[in-house]
């Protein structure tokens, strides 16, 4: 009886560290979830480019499709930021990469929709015309949004592998794309704050949550011309 008894307790034992394992691991998915962009349309996407003028910049368009979930097209922009010495470009230091939504369709009614976020930036040159050469690569530094644009700005830190100025240089953009299941929610709380001296200042709290799931990683590269001033 002794056996059965304690048979039976590690059975409950077991059930409940498992039902609270599970837990956790949905909790953090549910509070974890990328940001839902609203679609601007392709026009829009193509007005916003003057923008990123006078930039070394570039920007492509990447598409996904599920034939039951649905499809959506992403506005990938990479901007860079260099550290200059007597107004000549010595390396690149920061790096952004804005992520715009142009359009989405949805063939399921349980999905909210589609998000991408960047994993990774790596930047490359060629030495010659056969080999190509790791230039530098990027720390992930944090993820803003800004409203007005309906943008999702994702910034890197660019860390220098090789001591020289390419005239062209080739980012690569690792991505994720991945759907969100109803309900999604985002809540913004406004409130005021004396943190930095006696003048109030305005912080805004935001928390966004949904189930998600990764649902396809991959990379796009593009051209980097560069232009040293």
């Amino acid at each position: 009886m002794k056996v059965i008894a304690m048979r039976k307790y590690i059975n409950k034992k077991c059930i409940s560290i498992f039902i609270s394992i599970i837990a956790v691991i949905l909790l953090y998915n549910f509070f974890t979830c990328p940001r839902y962009l609203t679609p601007i349309g392709l026009e829009s996407f193509n007005g916003s480019l003057i923008w990123y003028r006078g930039y070394v910049s570039n920007y492509t368009v990447i598409h996904y499709s599920n034939p039951f979930l649905g499809e959506a097209d992403f506005g990938i922009i990479t901007l860079f930021f260099w550290e200059c010495n007597d107004s000549v470009r010595k390396c690149i230091r920061l790096a952004d990469v804005d992520v715009k939504k142009i359009g989405e369709k949805i063939y399921n009614p349980l999905i909210k929709g589609f998000a991408v976020t960047i994993e990774g930036v790596s930047l490359f040159a060629y030495i010659n015309d056969t080999n190509i050469d790791l230039y530098a690569i990027g720390s992930f530094g944090g993820v803003g949004f800004f409203p007005i644009s309906n943008t999702l700005c994702f910034s890197f830190s660019i860390e220098s592998l090789c001591n020289y100025v390419p005239k062209k240089l080739y980012v690569r953009i690792d991505y994720a794309v991945h759907v969100i299941i109803n309900p999604y929610v985002e809540v913004r709380y406004q409130y005021t704050a004396y943190e930095h001296g006696l003048f109030p200042e305005t912080e805004i709290l935001e928390i966004i949550s949904g189930f998600h799931m990764k649902i396809h990683s991959g990379s796009v590269t593009m051209p980097i011309i560069v232009k040293p001033e």
